[in-house]
């Protein structure tokens, strides 16, 4: 769901001068040059490091560069391999066995003997899920994985000394037994939750591992300095090489700068003090008019996002709202999303279906489009008593949504009043349950079940926010679990779609728009994991020129 003391160590030092790849800076197989610094600009400081506690987008970007997991996604979101380099499906995908890498180690730091890193093994596996189940621990969804690994959620309630359903073979082979198939659950290892950590790192930092994270990745970390800059510097002891056998990564430095305003992204690109800025259409417009772009520039188009915004109904706090559907009905009858959300002013997509029709494979839409006679007379036809109650909208910003949204209740006659809450904002809707909340919510991995799970009755308070409970629903959801079949699996997710169309538990806003990375043409072998960059193949044309 979408929602920095730092302490000083003495090991903290900021590497300013790196010794290139060769003498001319250039590779004599291929010409690659190496070295140079990539800079990036963000619009937060950033959060935390720690993967099990990651909740927010920048936090995910930089510790994908830092960490690896056993598996990672391509472009497409398909899963492949990074710290396992094979796996085994058995027993009809209750078991898996991971195949690790002989070659990798973990980032020099002082947690480590000698502060050289370590050879990473299953044991470091083993030690990383025990650490996610570990009832004292900090992860901030401990959901994904409770019911899935077999003994998991007796190992996080304390009723087991070790989660029975994790088996070390040997130094390079890790066995993993699940309660049953799930289909989902090489994407969950792909998930920065399941980040690979060191113990010498927890035990070394404690509650400071947050702002000193320890991993395998190409990158680590320098110099967080508050509200300010993020350094990350060259891993040299990298296990990766590039298809001509080059060690990875080919970059001295990203430097990942904060915008004091994220009006200033555009401005500041076009002055060269960033070079990679991940923009909308409406803005990638803007920029195309104030420079020479073609000339100038690159840009990757990510078409698939995922990120959703609804207006989600409270199921479960006795109110008219949640009693009776026809009021639900009413008001996504009366909210006139295609005038809000003019695609010429509004870079986003219009949310028919809770679930990005993309992922579905079927361009199906809610039957309930603006028709605010209807939903007049709905509401004409309800008891006085009723009308007379007053109807809270949460919002942790007062959007234009949630503007029109109380004009539009008290358009149709009913009583409304707008609570903003800037802080604690989920847990308040949590504790409070007011009649309708403003939810954005990004997914952890690119999947529908990720999406339904918002209105799965087992789902935890955190992430069904609604309080929505449907038998028939978590029946068909629990199924979709489990299908092997892509093709039988999206009719389930279809049939979920209906039931949500029925029921209305929410009034969908936007599904994310099409978004675009955009770098200047000497910056170069920009990948992406799915819509995460990838730095570790990023080279620069004339690293040194200013």
């Amino acid at each position: 769901m979408n929602k920095l003391l730092f302490k000083k160590f003495p090991f903290f030092f900021l590497f300013l001068l790196f010794v290139s790849c060769s003498n001319n800076n250039k590779s004599k197989n291929n010409k690659i040059p190496c070295g140079g610094i990539l800079k990036i600009l963000i619009n937060n400081p950033g959060t935390t490091l720690d993967p099990i506690k990651i909740l927010y987008d920048t936090d995910l970007r930089l510790a994908s560069i830092i960490y690896e997991g056993l598996v990672e996604f391509d472009s497409a979101g398909n899963v492949k391999p990074l710290l396992a380099e094979s796996w085994e499906k058995l027993n009809d995908g209750r078991k898996w066995i991971f195949n690790l890498r002989k070659d990798v180690y973990f980032q020099n730091d002082p947690c480590f003997k000698n502060g050289k890193g370590r050879k990473f093994s299953a044991r470091d596996v083993y030690y990383t899920f025990h650490r996610m189940a570990d009832p004292s621990s900090p992860m901030v969804n401990p959901e994904l994985f409770k019911n899935k690994i077999k003994g998991f959620k007796q190992f996080h309630s304390g009723e087991a000394n070790n989660i029975s359903g994790i088996k070390i073979i040997d130094s390079t082979r890790i066995e993993f037994t699940l309660t049953k198939p799930y289909v989902t659950f090489l994407k969950l290892l792909a998930t920065p939750y399941s980040f690979i950590v060191p113990h010498e790192a927890i035990e070394f930092c404690g509650q400071d591992f947050s702002r000193h994270p320890v991993g395998t990745g190409p990158f680590r970390l320098a110099q967080w300095q508050k509200w300010k800059q993020i350094l990350l510097v060259k891993n040299r002891n990298y296990w990766g090489r590039s298809a001509t056998g080059r060690q990875l990564p080919f970059l001295d430095q990203i430097i990942f700068n904060v915008a004091a305003q994220s009006k200033l992204i555009i401005p500041e690109f076009i002055k060269g003090e960033t070079n990679i800025i991940a923009i909308n259409k409406l803005q990638l417009n803007e920029l195309q008019k104030e420079v020479e772009f073609e000339k100038k520039f690159n840009f990757i188009k990510l078409e698939k996002g995922l990120g959703l915004r609804f207006f989600g109904f409270s199921m479960n706090n006795n109110s008219a709202i949640s009693r009776l559907k026809r009021i639900r009905k009413a008001i996504v009858y009366a909210f006139d999303k295609e005038k809000l959300f003019n695609p010429s002013k509004f870079s986003n997509h219009i949310a028919y279906t809770l679930v990005p029709p993309y992922l579905l494979k079927n361009e199906i839409k809610n039957k309930y489009f603006c028709n605010l006679n209807k939903a007049k007379q709905i509401i004409n036809n309800l008891p006085n008593y009723i009308k007379e109650d007053t109807i809270e909208i949460f919002s942790s910003i007062k959007t234009p949504a949630v503007v029109t949204l109380n004009n539009i209740l008290e358009e149709l006659g009913l009583h409304s009043k707008i609570t903003v809450k800037k802080l604690n904002y989920y847990e308040d809707i949590i504790s409070e349950k007011p009649d309708i909340s403003r939810v954005s919510m990004f997914p952890s991995f690119p999947d529908p079940e990720e999406f339904y799970l918002l209105f799965y009755s087992k789902s935890s308070k955190e992430i069904n926010l609604c309080g929505y409970k449907n038998n028939e629903y978590d029946k068909v959801f629990e199924k979709s679990m489990f299908e092997q079949n892509p093709v039988k699996r999206t009719k389930l997710f279809l049939k979920l779609e209906k039931i949500l169309s029925e029921d209305l538990p929410a009034l969908y806003l936007t599904h994310e728009g099409a978004k675009y990375y955009v770098y200047p043409k000497r910056i170069r072998g920009i990948s992406m994991k799915f819509n995460i960059p990838s730095y570790k193949t990023v080279w620069i044309d004339n690293p040194n020129a200013k």
